[in-house]
């Protein structure tokens, strides 16, 4: 969804790796809402909600858990066709429609659906 409503006309200039930086920086603010709403659980266990300090320090063992998880990503995306990993990226990262992929792939919006059908089933499958 991030990927699909990036502001901006112009085309990336590398699909794979604003790809890659957009899972990163999912990985890393999801890791970050999750500190947050622990630290708001323990502190209205303590009775002392507001008043801690929350910080947006991200720990060694999770960014190590987010490169991890981004070498899966690219991983499970490498696995699949070159076909459909083109039509793929390209929706995905060129904020293109059906139609503007099967134009540019030269096939029917009927065979990008297909494809992104395939690809997003795999990367559900694939990862965790």
């Amino acid at each position: 969804l991030r990927i699909s409503t990036r502001a901006g006309d112009e085309p990336v200039a590398n699909p794979r790796g604003f790809l890659f930086r957009t899972a990163r920086n999912l990985i890393i603010d999801k890791s970050r809402k999750s500190k947050v709403a622990a630290d708001n659980v323990a502190a209205a266990q303590a009775g002392l909600s507001g008043q801690q300090e929350q910080t947006d320090q991200i720990s060694p063992e999770r960014t190590i858990s987010a490169a991890q998880d981004l070498e899966l990503i690219i991983a499970a995306i490498d696995e699949l066709s070159p076909a459909c990993r083109r039509a793929f990226l390209l929706q995905r990262n060129s904020d293109m429609s059906y139609a503007q992929v099967a134009q540019k792939l030269g096939i029917s919006e009927s065979m990008v659906q297909k494809h992104m059908s395939k690809a997003l089933c795999h990367l559900y499958k694939v990862l965790p």
